[in-house]
C-alpha cells in the first residue's frame, strides 16, 4: 500500500460518484484534507477496502454531512440505474464514475458550476485581457475574458452517499491505495 489520498492529489475539488445513491458529492480537496487529519488525530479507525482478495485501499468512511461545504447532486433521470456491479474491477468503477461526471457536467455544467461558486469551492474571478492584436480588434474582439480552471478527483463511491437515497451515509476517503496491476 502506498499513500495515495487527498494530500498527494493535485486535484481542486473531489467528486464521488455513489452508484447505490444515485448522487453525486462535490466537496473541496482542502475539505477532504481537513476530514483525513481529524480522523487521524482523533484516533479513529480506519477500514480497508478488497477487490476480490486484493486489499486496494485503506481510509475513512466519513458521514458526508461532516464535510465542510459539501454539495450533493441526483443523477438525472438519463443516467440508467445500477450497469456497473459491485464486483467490477476498480478500474471499470472509475471509468463508469468518470463517464457519469462527464454526463452530468454536460448535461447540468452550469447549475454545479454556480453551485461550486456559491460554496466558495472554485473561484467566480474572471480575468478579462484587452486583445492588442489588431486583425482581432477589426473582427470586433477587444477583450478576452478567462474563467478560471479547475480539476476534479472523480471516485466511484459505490455504497457511499445519503441514507436516505440508499447509501450508507458515508463517503469513503482513501488514504492510501495500492494498484498491483497498475490498471488506471
Amino acid at each position: 500500500m502506498i499513500p495515495h489520498g487527498p494530500e498527494q492529489e493535485r486535484s481542486d475539488i473531489r467528486v464521488h460518484v455513489c452508484i447505490e445513491a444515485r448522487q453525486i458529492y462535490i466537496f473541496s480537496r482542502e475539505a477532504a484534507i481537513e476530514i483525513v487529519q481529524e480522523k487521524m488525530g482523533s484516533g479513529a479507525k480506519g477500514f480497508p477496502v478488497y477487490t476480490g482478495d486484493i486489499k486496494t485501499a485503506f481510509g475513512y468512511p466519513v458521514p458526508w454531512e461532516e464535510i465542510r461545504d459539501i454539495i450533493e447532486i441526483p443523477f438525472p433521470d438519463s443516467i440508467p440505474e445500477y450497469e456497473l456491479a459491485i464486483t467490477a474491477s476498480t478500474s471499470e468503477k472509475g471509468r463508469y464514475a468518470e463517464d457519469i461526471w462527464v454526463q452530468m457536467s454536460e448535461e447540468d455544467g452550469q447549475e454545479i458550476y454556480k453551485k461550486l461558486i456559491e460554496k466558495g469551492i472554485v473561484s467566480a474571478n474572471i480575468s478579462p485581457r484587452k486583445v492588442d492584436d489588431i486583425k482581432l480588434q477589426k473582427s470586433g474582439i477587444d477583450t478576452e475574458i478567462r474563467i478560471p480552471e479547475f480539476t476534479a478527483q472523480v471516485k466511484c463511491d459505490y455504497r457511499g452517499g445519503s441514507k436516505e437515497h440508499g447509501g450508507t451515509g458515508n463517503l469513503f476517503i482513501q488514504i492510501f491505495e495500492c494498484n498491483p496491476y497498475e490498471q488506471h
